[in-house]
């Protein structure tokens, strides 16, 4: 549902898409990372700017040390690197820088 305002486009009213990513937030607590990157854009695009920066923010709970090596969830599971949240915080970054 998140996806329908970012990137697909799909007209919605803003309370509708704001309702939707606060709801499927709270599902989707401590994970999988990507999500976070979607919220964050969608709420940027709803000049939520605070709301946005607390998303976006909290992609780097995903991250590993000692390297920094992205996981998918926050806590440490199966897959030790998730290279698709490596491109979901690339594309939120690029919005971010070009708001």
């Amino acid at each position: 549902v998140v996806l329908l305002g970012y990137p697909l486009g799909f007209p919605m009213d803003d309370d509708v898409r704001k309702n939707d990513i606060v709801e499927y937030e709270k599902c989707t607590d401590k994970g999988p990372g990507m999500t976070y990157s979607m919220y964050s854009i969608g709420m940027l695009e709803l000049d939520e700017i605070k709301s946005a920066n607390n998303l976006f923010q909290i992609q780097f709970l995903n991250l590993r040390e000692p390297f920094r090596i992205w996981n998918e969830y926050q806590v440490p599971r199966a897959v030790l690197t998730f290279s698709p949240l490596w491109g979901a915080f690339l594309q939120s970054l690029l919005v971010w820088v070009s708001w």
